[in-house]
């Protein structure tokens, strides 16, 4: 099997930023089992909610004892964002179709965003477009859950005097 020319540019493209995307992974899979999160559960998490910054500011607010109810606007507020993303990438993503459209929305990212629309820079045709945002996405994805997976199998390690909580404060610096 051949994949796309334009999905493998993108997962080129990509590159650069992956090592940053796995770090922030397994520092959110440590800070999640240090919280206390089962294994099972930080690896869900990752793969349902898949918002870092969302995930963990959920995390800090629900160990810190606030109703699961602003942990889950807060995380809402900080995805604010993705709609702005949202609006200014579908035009592009047009030649996606109705199908696709859940699949290439749950992948957005900030870096998948950033890296596509420089992509598009280039003069590509509407289906090489939708290639290349998918190709970038799942380059980021698979090493976000990569990472996730790390961090949760290394936390698991670190004993619990190591007192890991302020690891999610780091991730915001």
């Amino acid at each position: 099997m051949q994949l796309h020319p334009q999905f493998l540019a993108a997962v080129k493209s990509c590159l650069p930023v992956l090592p940053g995307v796995f770090a922030f992974g397994a520092i959110s899979g440590v800070a999640m089992v240090a919280a206390g999160m089962p294994h099972y559960m930080a690896m869900a998490m990752s793969v349902l909610v898949y918002a870092g910054n969302a995930q963990l500011a959920a995390l800090q607010l629900v160990t810190s004892g606030s109703p699961l109810a602003i942990a889950i606007l807060a995380a809402l507020v900080i995805n604010l964002r993705f709609c702005i993303y949202s609006l200014s990438i579908t035009p592009h993503l047009a030649a996606a179709g109705p199908r696709w459209r859940p699949l290439l929305s749950y992948l957005l990212t900030d870096n998948g965003y950033a890296i596509t629309l420089r992509g598009y820079e280039r003069a590509l045709g509407a289906a090489d477009k939708v290639w290349y945002y998918f190709g970038c996405s799942v380059a980021i994805w698979v090493t976000w859950q990569l990472g996730t997976l790390t961090g949760v199998l290394v936390g698991a390690r670190i004993p619990a005097g190591w007192h890991l909580e302020f690891s999610i404060v780091l991730t915001f610096l």
